[in-house]
């Protein structure tokens, strides 16, 4: 999602990739991923990107 995001002129600030989840909705379910969305968005926030 990055490259069309930056496309459109946003600036992206932190990269995560996340593989193996093919299912809608199966990245919630796991636990340890979101834990790290949710630290880096938080971090995101304190940055003033």
């Amino acid at each position: 999602m990055a490259r069309p995001m930056e496309s459109l002129g946003y600036t992206v600030g932190e990269r995560f990739p996340v593989y193996g989840f093919f299912d809608r909705g199966s990245v919630r379910e796991d636990e340890p991923v979101m834990k790290k969305v949710y630290d880096i968005g938080y971090g995101l926030l304190g940055s003033g990107i």
